[in-house]
């Protein structure tokens, strides 16, 4: 039986209660507007949507998928019921944004002593990146020498590459006016966003720790910021072998593909309680480091397979629909990922890529635009083909979008 919660409007609500009023009397109420029974009816209705709508908005919190991300004081206390949520299933707040920490290159005039703080600027960015630690520069010790810097900001904004120049906003008379990022010690991530928060937070309500199941391993490899989802599967070669593949947080990293860095933190992660450093986490005969040495090999990047779309003999405006088009497509791909026997849902897979599915977009489309195509080609690896399966830590990406032969 389907129920419909849907909003009335007050107007609705008086009405409903005057007619009310004017059956169970048997007459119909012809006196001034003022009158008592309007008036009643009018707070009657206020009253009604006041509490409707707070029934509503209550009955919304209690699911992680529509709970309200947003900080409301009720009865003297703050909440936010979507972080509150994530707290009950041990999830947390969302990951907080990081900063740039490298190291730069100086080129020494004199002795002198370089205080921390020292501020530097990059006309790539136009961030500020202060020196770390106070360091003594002696000229005897080189006329290049390296010293650490962190930006000021958090942010991917901030990351800087090895070769980078800097300049020191005020000239120091014992340094060369620039610098030179030397190395990096610590790439920036952007903040959590809702939208993953949200993803991490309902993924561990579907996912309750079982001592070393398949969902464990998507629990604890998930709980690393700037892992977007965790892909687990047995070890062909070893009968204790652990292999798990890392989708990484795009709006936090600028990328689906996780750096070694990202690795090996799931590596640990799935090894030990981040909080007591204990090894309490995989089964003590379960393989994640084959070589024992924490390099964790066992632990994988996901690999992205490119599709190009060909939408032939569209009879429509296409600048009216290309964006539309490009956006459905991309988010059909980005939607689908491997199936995992065990960890996945069986009767909602996601793993094949068909033409048929395209079809339906883009026909939704051309209905909405008025207009008709004769078909869809899909091409991997400048193949055509009818359908694509995605396999061991595969996920796919939309490549170029062709409308009647031209690129959009």
């Amino acid at each position: 039986m389907d129920f419909n919660f849907e909003n009335k409007t007050i107007n609705e609500v008086y009405d409903l209660a005057l007619n009310g009023f004017e059956t169970a009397f048997n007459t119909r109420f012809r006196l001034l507007p003022k009158s008592f029974i309007h008036v009643t009816c009018k707070v009657i209705a206020g009253l009604y949507i006041v509490l409707y709508k707070m029934a509503a908005w209550i009955f919304l919190q209690i699911f992680p998928s529509t709970a309200s991300y947003g900080t409301f004081k009720i009865l003297g206390k703050e909440i936010n019921p979507l972080i509150e949520h994530g707290n009950q299933i041990g999830c947390g707040k969302p990951y907080e944004a990081t900063t740039f920490v490298g190291k730069i290159t100086v080129k020494v005039l004199a002795d002198g002593v370089l205080n921390s703080g020292t501020q530097l600027k990059s006309s790539l960015n136009g961030k500020l990146y202060l020196v770390s630690t106070t360091k003594a520069i002696v000229l005897a010790d080189g006329e290049e020498q390296q010293v650490d810097i962190e930006c000021t900001e958090s942010g991917t904004a901030g990351n800087l590459s090895a070769g980078d120049e800097l300049k020191f906003v005020n000239p120091i008379g014992f340094l060369g006016d620039t610098a030179t990022v030397y190395s990096v010690d610590t790439q920036a991530t952007d903040g959590e966003s809702v939208d993953s928060y949200r993803h991490r937070v309902v993924t561990r309500w579907k996912t309750q720790p079982q001592g070393g199941a398949l969902s464990d391993y998507r629990v604890w490899g998930n709980e690393v910021p700037g892992v977007y989802q965790t892909y687990v599967y047995t070890d062909d070669d070893s009968a204790a072998g652990v292999i798990l593949y890392i989708c990484a947080d795009k709006e936090s990293t600028g990328s689906r593909v996780a750096d070694n860095a990202l690795l090996k933190a799931v590596g640990e992660s799935c090894t030990y309680d981040p909080d007591t450093g204990e090894q309490n986490r995989k089964p003590l005969t379960a393989v994640l480091d084959p070589d024992f040495d924490e390099s964790y090999a066992n632990i994988k990047t996901i690999t992205e397979e490119i599709f190009d779309v060909y939408i032939t003999g569209y009879n429509g405006d296409i600048d009216s629909m290309k964006d539309t088009a490009k956006t459905n497509i991309e988010n059909y791909l980005l939607e689908r990922e491997p199936y995992i026997r065990g960890l996945s849902v069986d009767n909602n897979r996601v793993d094949d890529i068909s033409v048929n599915n395209l079809i339906g977009i883009v026909n939704e489309i051309a209905i909405a635009n008025t207009a008709s195509f004769t078909g869809v080609v899909l091409k991997h690896s400048s193949e055509s083909i009818a359908e694509y399966t995605l396999g061991r830590g595969e996920l796919a990406k939309l490549g170029t979008l062709y409308i009647n032969g031209v690129a959009v």
